[in-house]
């Protein structure tokens, strides 16, 4: 099965995430209760793709920069309560509860600072951070807290992107107040059920591309088992690793290896990930782009074949209609390590664009459709193109 791995790798010198499918009789009555031989589709996926696919809970460093102080709420809004459990519901209005909104504490100071060239004044700067850090007002105000009138305390963290999240923070009140004290400013590790977060975005922060080994391998079997699509991923045993259970994932493992196979800034950027020069933060995967081309704005493949086909007007008009439709995004960003650009966040966006969406010009435009469909990228997933590719920092 190794051999099956080799074959199908499109990079075999760097990055991959899933090979093509073939179809094969399995044995799953070892694995799955009720089952017996049926015909799988098994595909060869990358240690990458594992742990984007994978269930297991992964750990990500954020930035803790504030708190919300939730108060335990008045008796007053609790007997209000009880008292429209038993009035009938056109009577609730008369006893309205008074909003408790949660009290939010922040930081003033945010350690943006890039490394320094001179490794002392780095270190001297750390030390006076750390001297003033008893004066952070976040600080104080926790510290300060009457913990009779607290019901909880969420702390606030911040990714490279400077989107917030809330952290749930364990133990008793008195816990949380020092584990915000501890951490105001500072970098904590955030768990997250998988890497797999939700609608199409993928927490990257927590993999390991340094260790990545293009020659490592995991079998992907999908198949029909009682009216249900089902999908697992084995080792060469075919022992169990995990089974999968929201099937959009493996679409979006297919997509990204069609995006590296023909976009070579995005493989470059992850190549730069593997190499030790940035880190990886997120993959995102958009069905709904609405990136709107005109004539005025005419992605550059298709500039140069208009140049070549000599198209007029109004047939330029029919292809852009064409190309605002059956759109699809990827965007992977990440945060250089070294040099000037280290510790800003870039995001490579790769607008990809579904073939079928030309099925209207082809009879009008045959020779642009067929000189089209040379730049595709065929899985599983579907037919795509790169249409268009950005990169941006932030």
């Amino acid at each position: 099965m190794k051999a099956f791995a080799c074959e199908k790798v499109v990079c075999p010198d760097g990055i991959w995430i899933i090979s093509e499918g073939r179809y094969r009789d399995l044995d799953l009555r070892l694995i799955l209760e009720g089952a017996e031989v049926v015909t799988v589709k098994e595909y060869r996926i990358s240690d990458l793709a594992y742990y984007m696919l994978g269930p297991k809970p992964i750990e990500v460093k954020k930035r803790l920069v504030g708190c919300e102080v939730h108060a335990i709420e008045p008796f007053s809004n609790r007997f209000k309560a009880k008292i429209k459990k038993v009035l009938p519901r056109f009577m609730h209005g008369m006893f309205k509860e008074t909003p408790m909104e949660p009290q939010i504490l922040m930081s003033p100071r945010e350690n943006t600072c890039s490394a320094l060239d001179s490794k002392e004044l780095e270190k001297h700067l750390v030390r006076i951070e750390s001297q003033l850090r008893p004066y952070n007002s976040v600080i104080k105000q926790v510290n300060g807290l009457d913990l009779t009138r607290v019901k909880d305390i969420v702390g606030i963290c911040e990714d490279f992107g400077k989107n917030r999240s809330q952290l749930l923070i364990k133990g008793c009140l008195e816990d949380k107040v020092a584990y915000i004290a501890e951490g105001i400013t500072l970098d904590v590790g955030v768990t997250l059920d998988r890497a797999y977060v939700a609608n199409g975005l993928f927490e990257m922060g927590a993999y390991d591309f340094d260790g990545y080994d293009n020659q490592k391998s995991f079998r992907l079997v999908t198949f029909m088992h009682r009216g249900e699509t089902k999908a697992f991923v084995l080792d060469d045993d075919n022992r169990m690793k995990f089974e999968v259970q929201e099937l959009d994932t493996i679409q979006y493992i297919q997509l990204l290896e069609n995006c590296l196979r023909i976009n070579p800034k995005m493989k470059e950027a992850m190549d730069q990930c593997m190499e030790g020069k940035a880190m990886a933060a997120k993959i995102l995967f958009n069905h709904h782009m609405e990136i709107g081309y005109s004539t005025s704005r005419i992605p550059e493949i298709y500039r140069q074949a208009f140049e070549t086909y000599d198209i007029g007007l109004s047939e330029m008009d029919a292809v852009m209609h064409s190309l605002n439709t059956k759109q699809f995004g990827i965007a992977f960003s990440y945060i250089p390590k070294t040099g000037d650009e280290q510790d800003k966040v870039f995001t490579t966006i790769s607008v990809m664009h579904d073939f079928q969406a030309l099925d209207s010009i082809k009879a009008e435009l045959p020779e642009l459709y067929s000189e089209i469909s040379k730049m595709t990228s065929v899985s599983d997933a579907g037919t795509y193109y790169l249409l268009d590719a950005i990169r941006g920092v932030q």
